[in-house]
């Protein structure tokens, strides 16, 4: 069975960037500070896919696992999307349920094992970009990684930016 991913509607594309539309989502999330957040704050939600939450029971497996780094880059979220806006409840008070809202966002998808230097570097030419052209976007990137670190062809990494400036139905 194949691993389910948080879908999206690709609105439109100029030269690398997807303006894509995502709909409201829900996802299990973690606070995290260090040097290596995204696997700081994988092995928290780790525990909570594989039973550690109230009804004692495994969740499947999604994609991507998203790093919101904090404006300091030793700190952040690290989260995880859930097919179920019922998932239970996590039983580590660090694992947190959110709710996004739909939202619209700038996106450049990176394929290949790439180092975070190379997308914090695609980031600030994506929020370069955007704000040449006069778009309201966030402030930080949000980066999205698809496959697991072992994986060695085919994986597939995003960078993206919340446009602030589209009205979201």
């Amino acid at each position: 069975m194949a691993t389910q991913h948080q879908p999206y509607q690709v609105i439109s594309q100029s030269a690398d960037i997807e303006f894509r539309y995502y709909p409201a989502a829900t996802f299990a999330r973690v606070h995290v500070q260090g040097t290596n957040l995204l696997t700081a704050g994988f092995r928290q939600l780790a525990n909570y896919i594989f039973g550690g939450n109230q009804a004692n029971q495994a969740i499947a497996m999604t994609i991507p696992v998203v790093l919101e780094p904090g404006a300091q880059k030793r700190d952040g979220h690290v989260s995880f999307y859930l097919t179920d806006p019922n998932a239970p409840q996590p039983v580590a008070s660090a694992v947190q349920i959110t709710h996004q809202d739909g939202r619209h966002v700038a996106a450049i998808t990176v394929t290949g094992i790439v180092r975070q230097s190379k997308l914090d570097a695609i980031a600030a030419r994506l929020h370069a970009t955007l704000v040449a052209q006069g778009r309201e976007c966030s402030a930080t990137p949000e980066f999205r990684f698809y496959n697991p670190p072992w994986r060695l062809f085919g994986r597939r990494s995003d960078v993206l930016f919340t446009l602030n400036d589209v009205p979201t139905p």
